[in-house]
């Protein structure tokens, strides 16, 4: 299992806002600490949304993330598709 879990540090104890499930009492996690984002609140909601369907197992994160395309256009002899349709419409 993995999630992002807003909580509050307090007395050397993290306090999630919204209940964790998918744990068992005394269960070992790891622990990524980190600044909250400075989200919109449609970005909150999208989010929560998603988290929400992940739960659920109706969509999951990719394992990894995609590699980027390395996209190049090609190269074709003679004049571009535009100055081919402005010439046939003179």
């Amino acid at each position: 299992m993995s999630d992002v879990i807003v909580a509050v540090y307090e007395n050397g104890v993290f306090r999630p806002d919204q209940p964790v499930t998918g744990l068992s009492p005394g269960q070992r996690v790891w622990v990524t600490v980190g600044e909250p984002l400075d989200l919109s609140q449609a970005e909150q909601k999208e989010a929560e949304l998603i988290r929400r369907l992940e739960a659920q197992g109706l969509v999951e994160k990719p394992a990894v993330a995609p590699a980027p395309v390395d996209f190049r256009p090609l190269q074709m002899p003679g004049p571009g598709l535009s100055e081919t349709i402005l010439a046939e419409r003179r």
